[in-house]
């Protein structure tokens, strides 16, 4: 490949990444988080809970607290590209879980639908170089004596 090729291909990457991660995290996963602390902890009404026993989620507090607390840490993941696929396949995962309860909703399944293409792409082109996954791969030189 050429450099430019290869340049190319670690902006695409990193920019998917970056994407992916921080629109996760600043739109959803935050803001799940933050919810369901405050409906554990203080015991303060969640809307989300309501919303998903109408869409016969079993154990809705456990699952949307869990479903929140996975994609605030893989879209960290993400962000930082630390266990990029793995994070992405979490990120899969969750979703494919939310389309199965919302399949009754087409427009929260079209907004997943989209959500779901950028861990996909992930998944497939990997971190780039521009990682912590890459930094860590990284051989370093050895002495020789």
């Amino acid at each position: 490949m050429s450099m430019e090729t290869t340049f190319a291909m670690n902006v695409v990457t990193l920019a998917t990444r970056l994407w992916t991660g921080i629109m996760l995290l600043a739109f959803y996963a935050l803001e799940g988080v933050y919810g369901a602390w405050f409906h554990i902890w203080q015991e303060q009404p969640w809307s989300l809970v309501d919303a998903a026993i109408a869409h016969a989620v079993p154990s809705p507090v456990a699952l949307l607290a869990t479903a929140f607390g996975i994609l605030c840490l893989s879209s960290l993941g993400l962000i930082f590209g630390l266990l990029t696929r793995f994070n992405a396949f979490l990120i899969l995962v969750v979703l494919a879980v939310t389309l199965y309860f919302l399949r009754t909703d087409l427009r929260l399944l079209e907004l997943t639908l989209v959500y779901m293409l950028g861990p996909f792409v992930i998944l497939l082109a990997g971190s780039g170089s521009w990682a912590l996954d890459s930094a860590m791969g990284r051989k370093r030189p050895q002495n020789r004596r």
